[in-house]
């Protein structure tokens, strides 16, 4: 299992970076979940730590996009949140910007789905695997304290982590996840542990990241 911490910052990606993050994820957190960050912020994280760590940046949610257009910059992943898409051709739109990209899509699923009025995990679990995607997300869509398991039993998830991996999918699970979930993340397996809060000064999201924090959950999965 890997750390992903996310940042707003080009400082909080060097405290990132020092704590031991195997990913460094570029989001702003005001505008949402997988609130999207300025490109030249992402491109300014890029410069410094394409080659020397993996990078993800959240595209925002699906719906809010205008006609795509490639992002100035070249990471690892980039990630689409499916709020809003009921009833609409997410899927369709999804495969056509994999194809304008060299950059994976990432699929971000809510547990919450019901909130976020987006397909069910299940739906977007299936259509991952039919379309051969590298990696997809499962995170909470509203942030109010609720985490990940409140909507989710281990077993849910630990059933969706073996279908996923059987297929040579990465799995980050996100949601508010903290270090006391650390126990039952090792059960599920999951290739990401994706937090914000958790390293953050207060455990607030909105708040900047600590190193500390960071190297105390580095340290802590190190030893699963």
């Amino acid at each position: 299992m890997r750390l992903l911490v996310s940042v707003r910052s080009l400082e909080e990606a060097r405290i990132a970076h020092q704590g031991g993050a195997d990913l460094i994820d570029v989001k702003e957190p005001l505008r949402g979940s997988l609130g999207r960050p300025d490109d030249d912020f992402v491109a300014a994280i890029a410069d410094e730590f394409m080659g020397v760590s993996s990078v993800s940046a959240a595209m925002g949610e699906l719906r809010e996009q205008p006609a795509w257009v490639t992002p100035p910059y070249r990471i690892t992943y980039l990630k689409f949140g499916l709020s809003k898409c009921v009833g609409t051709n997410w899927r369709d739109e999804l495969l056509a910007i994999r194809a304008l990209t060299p950059m994976a899509i990432v699929p971000a699923a809510y547990a919450d789905f019901s909130r976020a009025e987006s397909p069910s995990i299940a739906e977007v679990v299936e259509f991952v695997i039919a379309n051969h995607f590298s990696a997809m997300l499962i995170d909470t869509y509203v942030k109010d304290g609720q985490d990940l398991l409140t909507w989710m039993t281990e077993g849910e998830i630990q059933n969706l982590a073996a279908k996923l991996r059987a297929d040579g999918i990465d799995l980050a699970l996100a949601g508010s996840l903290k270090l006391d979930h650390l126990p039952v993340l090792r059960r599920i397996k999951p290739k990401w542990f994706a937090v914000r809060g958790a390293v953050c000064h207060e455990s607030r999201r909105e708040s900047a990241i600590e190193l500390e924090r960071v190297r105390e959950l580095k340290r802590a999965i190190a030893q699963s």
